[in-house]
Formats: C-alpha cells, structure tokens, sequence
C-alpha cells in the first residue's frame, strides 16, 4: 500500500482518548466509557546531534511518520480509571545514500498498553492525579534492522503524576513522570506544562512538553556499538533519530484547539520541536476524537459550576403519598370562621330617610303625644 494513499485512507477515520499527542484534563465521570483513537503526522530533514546542534540529514533524506493510537478507558468512580489501547504505525523514508539509496516503507500494528489513574485529591479547584502507564511494544529494533522504523521497539513503564484546574473560562495542567525502558535504553523523564481558554463549547491553548534521558543507554561509550547504531538509522530511516537515538532528549511546543459537546470532544494540534540531543527535529499535527458512552445519571461534558463536574441535581420536593384509602378530608386544617363584626346598635329610624335634625325632634313629638291620647 502507497504511504500517500494510506495517509488519505487513515485521516479519514478518526476517533480518540485520553490523547497520545497532548497532555489533557483528567474528567472522572464515574460509570463513563470513553472510546477514542488518534492521528498524528510527524515530518522530518534534520535532526538534533549529540552536542543539541541542528543537523540537516545527509543527501537530503527525509523521514516521515503516522501514528493511530485506538483505546478506550472506563471511569469505575469520581476517583479511579482504567484503560487499555492499541497503535497502528506507518512511516517512510527516503535516501539518496549512495550505500543504502531508495525509499523504504512500513506499516505494522506495533504497541499495546494499559493503565490507570487515580484523583489523589481535590482542594480549591485544584486536583493531583496520579498515572500509570504500561506499553509494550511488538516489534523489536535492532543493529540489523532493515525496514523503516515505527516504533522504539522496547517495553516502558511511566508512572506521573499531573496537577491541574478547570473552571468554565480556563484549564490549566502540569505533569511529570518517569518513564523506565527495556532493552539496555536510557530511561526518561516526561514532563509537560498545558494551558488553555475556554469559550463555552471552544477551548483553544498550547503546551510546551518534552523529554530528558537520565543514566546511560547500553551502548553509549561503546565506539563500536555507537557505529552500529548509526548505521542502522542512516540505513532504515535514512538517518533520522526519531528512533533508536541514544540517550535521546527534546522539547517541543504545541497549540490546540477543542470543540466538545454532550458526549463527544474534537481536538485539533500541531507544533514543532525546539531543542533536543540525538533526536529527530520536526513538525507534527493531529487530531483527536473522544466518544462518552454515559451509564451513570450525570451528563458527560455539561459545564457546572466546576466545569468538569457533574452537574447537581435539583432537590425533589417531599410529597406525602395520599393512596391508601384514608379519607384525606380528615386531615384538611378546619376553617376559622370570618370574623365577628363589631355589633352595631340599629337606629329605630334606620329605615326612616335622613332629614334634617329639626325635622326629626318635631317628629319625635309627635309619636309622644298620640301615645298619651291612647291612654
């Protein structure tokens, strides 16, 4: 298969999980599956030597990569995760090397990992997440090794731990590690620093990450062994260090850009290296793609007051339950009745249409003598 029509072919499938290429907020949504995949595109003429000089590969070689990472990861509560994953690589090289001259390709499904992660604690928006990483890969690399390189060939065990915060207008994160490698390689320190804004569903930012080597790898000092060493990179990835570089250190700087919905996010990224020792300089871009399958009652990416926790659920009103066959009439306040009016003594003349008071004496006289005639 042609590495450009491989390229078109994987870039149109894509999915994503706690991503390969850039470092990303912990969310623990307890009872939350997350099935995702990435793809990134490394492109590289130079690498960075020994003393951290920038050198352009020899006859004009180039080396390029595609990394898919497929995983999934399942939240079991608000603190722990577990999460499993394959890679699927492919890269190329070109050399004008008179000795080793052509171009050369490979595709290989070529890591498996596993981990887990654990939110230590959380205090004033603030959250320590510790990880565990364990990848293995399948295909081994060697002084003798004639297909381009996917892969560093070698099993690694990383255990870090990240600090982070989020609200609804900011997340910023930091994380550090150290990464233990087989085969006789030196052994790592990962870290990186990530910030980024957020505009309701858009959250844009950057990050600045990168590697150191600690001890030494097996074969450095080793005149003969260094040799070998070059030798196979300059003959299967025309000469970059992408892999197989000893003791190989760099930093990098990124930008991103992320949309999210309900049960879904999108990344987008791309950056170059900075610096480095007997590594591979470069560019890369990719895109990551999570979907949420939600078993629990919480909406996976519903921004709250804390924009990664779950919203909280309105307090139900207490309702007494009225079936079961008592007549509820019994239990209904009795009515008070209306107030008393104040009692007003009627006037004798109170049907008798007003008149003016003279009027009413004369009157008043009147009744008085017929009722002494009637005696």
């Amino acid at each position: 298969m042609k590495f450009n029509i491989f390229l078109c072919g994987l870039s149109s499938f894509v999915f994503s999980t706690v991503a390969w290429g850039l470092s990303e907020y912990r969310e623990f949504r307890p009872r939350t599956l997350e099935v995702s995949a990435e793809t990134q595109y490394f492109s590289s003429n130079k690498n960075y030597d020994s003393n951290g000089k920038s050198v352009a590969l020899l006859y004009d070689n180039s080396y390029s990569l595609i990394q898919a990472p497929f995983g999934a990861r399942y939240i079991f509560s608000p603190h722990f995760s577990m999460r499993g994953g394959v890679e699927i690589s492919m890269a190329e090289s070109k050399n004008a090397d008179p000795f080793y001259r052509g171009n050369r390709s490979n595709s290989a499904i070529d890591e498996v990992s596993a981990g887990t992660d654990y939110l230590m604690f959380d205090w004033s928006g603030w959250q320590l997440v510790t990880d565990l990483d364990v990848r293995m890969g399948l295909i081994g690399i060697s002084n003798t090794t004639d297909e381009v390189m996917t892969h560093e060939g070698v099993t690694t065990i990383t255990p870090s731990v990240q600090l982070q915060t989020a609200s609804e207008s900011f997340e910023i994160l930091g994380n550090v590690g150290y990464r233990y490698r087989t085969g006789g390689r030196a052994d790592l320190v990962p870290w990186a620093v990530n910030a980024g804004l957020v505009f309701g569903s858009f959250s844009f930012g950057a990050e600045l990450a990168g590697q150191q080597s600690i001890g030494q790898d097996a074969d450095k000092g080793t005149t003969a062994s260094e040799l070998a060493r070059e030798i196979a990179v300059l003959r299967a990835n025309g000469g970059s260090y992408r892999f197989y570089g000893i003791n190989p250190s760099y930093m990098e700087a990124a930008g991103f850009a992320r949309f999210r919905g309900d049960t879904w996010k999108t990344s987008i990224f791309g950056g170059t290296t900075l610096s480095g020792t007997n590594y591979a300089e470069g560019i890369f871009v990719g895109v990551n793609v999570t979907l949420a399958f939600d078993f629990g009652s919480a909406s996976y990416m519903t921004p709250a007051k804390k924009r990664r926790s779950a919203p909280a659920e309105p307090e139900e009103e207490f309702r007494p339950s009225t079936n079961d066959g008592v007549d509820q009439n019994l239990f209904k306040p009795i009515a008070k009745p209306p107030p008393k009016k104040s009692a007003t003594k009627k006037s004798t003349y109170q049907n008798v249409p007003a008149a003016p008071v003279q009027e009413q004496l004369d009157e008043a006289e009147m009744i008085i003598e017929l009722k002494r005639k009637k005696k």
